[in-house]
């Protein structure tokens, strides 16, 4: 048995980010299995390494929460935006960025209408992932963000570079 792992001291953005992702995928069973089945198909298919030229498996993570956010009815929320309306935008910043999120599983599950009403099988979430990638998104014009539910462009983003 082989076991990946990244090991890292008194990284607070790390951290952060670490906490994002396993809430993500404590929210719902299926982003868990969707996220093996994406880094298992990026590393067979030899592009799962951003060190050779393709993305990284940390990237197609991103694009799977990014469509489990966008696919209808919703798998998992934009957790950045649910803060009260008519209020600003919570901030915590660690070394300049904004990390700020609605934290806390239950609360997540008790304040977003949307929990557990994707009644998706993972099989069918899988092929809509593909598919959503191949056909549907435009990756000339737009960018994947988790943070927000409306798509943002790659001027917005001011990504001026070619893809890879």
């Amino acid at each position: 048995c082989q076991i990946e792992a990244d090991i890292c001291l008194n990284n607070f953005l790390a951290w952060e980010n670490t906490r994002l992702l396993s809430l993500y995928s404590d929210l719902d069973p299926r982003c868990r299995n969707l996220g093996y089945m994406v880094k298992l198909f990026a590393k067979n298919c030899e592009i799962g390494d951003a060190s050779r030229g393709s993305l990284s498996r940390y990237a197609y993570i991103l694009m799977l929460i990014f469509y489990l956010q966008q696919v209808s009815p919703p798998v998992l929320p934009v957790l950045q935006e649910m803060y009260p309306p008519g209020t600003e935008k919570p901030v915590k910043l660690v070394e300049g960025w904004n990390v700020w999120f609605f934290s806390g599983r239950r609360k997540v599950a008790s304040e977003w209408g949307g929990y557990n009403r994707n009644r998706m099988s993972v099989g069918e979430l899988w092929i809509g992932f593909l598919n959503f990638y191949a056909g549907d998104w435009d990756d000339k014009r737009l960018v994947v963000s988790i943070r927000q539910l409306r798509s943002l462009t790659k001027f917005e983003k001011m990504w001026n570079s070619p893809c890879i």
